[in-house]
């Protein structure tokens, strides 16, 4: 059994006014930037802590897919990626 993290654009389901280290731009253009990458890579670790040594499924559509292969070659806790890329 494994545990999932879903991810998702920064901002994407707070108000950006709750976000105000977060522009427009970390969504769009430089959702991949590194900073954005490590930010998603410790909520992982968050989340990866609270079930010590339990693999971690992460699922990410269209960009955000790519964000989790991404966070996925940092870690060695992942099982697998999930997701589709929209056209």
């Amino acid at each position: 059994m494994s545990d999932v993290i879903y991810l998702a654009r920064p901002y994407q389901f707070t108000p950006m006014a709750m976000n105000p280290r977060c522009g427009i731009p970390y969504g769009t253009g430089k959702r991949f930037a590194p900073e954005v990458v490590t930010s998603m890579n410790e909520a992982a670790m968050l989340f990866a802590a609270r079930v010590p040594g339990q693999p971690i499924e992460l699922v990410g559509y269209s960009g955000v897919g790519a964000q989790a292969v991404l966070i996925a070659a940092r870690r060695t806790d992942i099982a697998s990626i999930h997701g589709s890329r929209q056209s």
